[in-house]
C-alpha cells in the first residue's frame, strides 16, 4: 500500500479467517470507490501490518489464533486512532457491550442484513473522520492566528 494515500482514500483492513467471507467482505466494501482495503486471515498478519494506520478495521471475533477481545486491546495500543467493527457469527449481547465499552466503534452479527450495516457504519467512521480532521485544521489555524501564550 502506498504510504501516502490521498486524503479521500479511506484504508479499512479486513481480519476474517474465512477466506471466502474476507473475499464477500472486501467486494462489498470496495463498492465505494474511496475505500482502500487490505484482506487479512489472522491475527499475526493484521498486526504486522498495524504501522499503516488504517481508518477502520472488520475483525472476526473467533480466530484461530487469537480472541476478539486480546486483539482489540493490541489494535488500540498499536493504531489508537483506528476504528474496529466487530463481525461474529455469535450474536451475544454481554459480549458486544463489553467490546464496545473497551472502544469497539460497532458489533455486527453475520446476517442478511450485514452489507447494509457495514456499509452504514463504515460511513459513519469515514464522516467522523473527515470532522475530527476539520477541527484539528480549524485548531491549528486558531492557535497561529492568535498565540495565546504569556510572554
Amino acid at each position: 500500500l502506498d504510504k501516502k494515500r490521498k486524503m479521500s482514500e479511506f484504508q479499512i483492513f479486513v481480519c476474517e479467517d474465512d477466506n471466502w467471507y474476507a473475499d464477500f467482505l472486501k467486494y462489498q466494501i470496495e463498492l465505494n470507490p474511496d475505500f482502500l482495503v487490505k484482506k487479512f486471515l489472522s491475527g499475526k498478519d493484521l498486526i504486522s501490518s498495524l504501522h499503516l494506520q488504517p481508518n477502520a478495521i472488520t475483525l472476526d471475533y473467533s480466530l484461530p489464533d487469537f480472541n476478539g477481545e486480546d486483539l482489540v486491546e493490541i489494535i488500540k495500543k498499536e493504531s489508537p486512532n483506528t476504528e474496529i467493527i466487530i463481525i461474529s457469527g455469535q450474536n451475544d449481547i454481554s459480549v458486544a457491550l463489553n467490546l464496545i465499552k473497551n472502544g469497539v466503534f460497532d458489533y455486527l452479527a453475520k446476517d442478511n442484513d450485514i452489507k447494509e450495516r457495514l456499509w452504514n457504519t463504515l460511513l459513519k467512521i469515514n464522516k467522523q473522520g473527515k470532522l475530527k480532521e476539520k477541527i484539528e485544521k480549524l485548531s491549528q489555524e486558531v492557535s497561529k492566528k492568535y498565540d495565546f501564550s504569556l510572554h
